[in-house]
């Protein structure tokens, strides 16, 4: 077995799955600070789970003889729920366009909810929202400096050659911004971290941001 077959454990991603009841249960994401749109969605049926060790609210409820299950993400699990577990849908309650275009970067299923703006109403319009626009959508693409853009391409070109995933430019953004190779390990069976000929372009290109 030569060096990058050792490196390559599987070239397929490894599919996450949260429980269903049903196959056919639609999963969302939520991430909400103020802690408010979980329990205006969810009456009962709630509890919760933990997600590689953090722990998330978790309920479900039914709208127009669908079943959603809604998992309340906090910060150190949403961006790898939101790439790894593939919700149809993810509610941000933010008015900070920052935090939110962080999240388009892995996908553009996102509906956004201002927190001045919640009211009994909310739960209502947010489940017809949902129901309206469960289908997948491209990320879109956000641009930024020529040296950002430069490190990301670099990258993004050596992980095509290795690893294969849907949203390759945030997998380059993330490891640019977190200098971590944890979440391509675990998810893509790829170690990054052994492999010299990537360290080498890192180091000769000096691309962490």
């Amino acid at each position: 077995m030569n060096r990058r077959s050792k490196l390559l454990l599987k070239r397929n991603p490894i599919t996450k799955e949260i429980y269903k009841d049903n196959e056919s249960d639609n999963v969302i994401a939520l991430i909400d600070n103020t802690k408010t749109i979980f329990d205006k969605l969810i009456n009962i049926n709630r509890c919760t789970i933990k997600l590689k060790n953090e722990k998330c609210r978790y309920g479900k409820y039914n709208y127009k003889d669908e079943d959603y299950i809604v998992i309340e993400l906090n910060d150190n699990i949403k961006e790898e729920f939101i790439a790894f577990f593939n919700p149809i849908i993810t509610l941000i309650v933010d008015n900070n366009i920052d935090n939110i275009l962080n999240i388009m970067e892995i996908t553009s299923n996102v509906i956004t909810i201002n927190p001045l703006e919640i009211n009994d109403n909310t739960s209502n319009k947010l489940k017809y929202l949902i129901w309206k626009n469960s289908y997948e959508k491209m990320p879109i693409k956000i641009e930024y400096d020529d040296k950002t853009e430069k490190s990301i391409s670099t990258i993004s070109n050596y992980l095509n050659k290795v690893i294969e995933y849907k949203n390759i430019r945030w997998l380059s953004l993330y490891i640019l911004r977190t200098h971590n190779y944890n979440l391509i390990r675990e998810y893509l069976n790829y170690d990054l971290s052994n492999d010299k000929e990537f360290l080498d372009i890192i180091e000769n290109n000096n691309l962490f941001i």
